[in-house]
């Protein structure tokens, strides 16, 4: 409970499917995960469907989100 739900999205399907395989037979089944945890990772391999998943996520938000960090401005030295 220490941060909102949002989208976990692994890069490469051959790399990341045999772990997430992993989760769901050994640590959902032995309740170490919960289900709805397993239903924010999202694989794929294409950057287009990663931006998909984004883009619904934030226009499915309810309040505004804002960053972790805040950019500093930029110095401008004499």
């Amino acid at each position: 409970h220490k941060m909102p739900k949002m989208p976990i999205i692994l890069m490469d399907k051959s790399y990341w499917e045999p772990i997430v395989f992993w989760m769901k037979k050994r640590a959902l089944t032995n309740g170490l995960i919960a289900k709805k945890d397993l239903e924010l990772i999202h694989i794929t391999s294409s950057y287009e469907e990663a931006a998909e998943i984004i883009i619904k996520y934030c226009k499915s938000c309810k309040k505004e989100i804002t960053p972790v960090y805040k950019a500093k401005e930029k110095q401008h030295f004499k």
